[in-house]
């Protein structure tokens, strides 16, 4: 009976304030959130065509473990965020761990996009890079 009373009461009368604690906590980092969510679909789509390509298997444990990493990634935004708010305000961690993140599926992508088109797609952009780089320290 206790139990039933506890549940009721938690149901009907604190899930809205609890709703509204965590979109007040979350609003902050939702942007950047969203950003590795579209980073990891645009990520899975460029492995599943490039999986393709080369005659893999797709197969569902695959499409698992994509699950499991996108809800780890949000874990970590989320723990950076935690810190930044409640421990040490000065460091950006969320912008921290986001590029991490996003560099880490840039790449993935990337390398998918070299498999697909047979072009070393990462070698030309680190060449870009470099180039750039040595234009600009030219000038200094």
């Amino acid at each position: 009976m206790i139990k039933l009373a506890i549940v009721n009461l938690i149901s009907s009368k604190l899930w809205p304030y609890l709703l509204i604690v965590l979109a007040t906590f979350f609003a902050p980092i939702k942007t950047v959130m969203t950003a590795v969510i579209v980073l990891m679909l645009i990520d899975f789509i460029c492995g599943i065509i490039a999986a393709k390509k080369r005659g893999d298997k797709i197969t569902s444990n695959k499409m698992k473990d994509s699950v499991i990493k996108l809800f780890l990634y949000q874990l970590a935004i989320f723990c950076a965020h935690l810190i930044t708010v409640y421990f040490i305000k000065g460091i950006p961690f969320v912008n921290i761990v986001a590029g991490l993140i996003g560099c880490t599926e840039m790449l993935s992508i990337f390398e998918n996009i070299s498999n697909v088109t047979g072009i070393n797609f990462i070698k030309h952009i680190k060449d870009a890079i470099i180039t750039n780089l040595n234009r600009k320290n030219d000038r200094n």
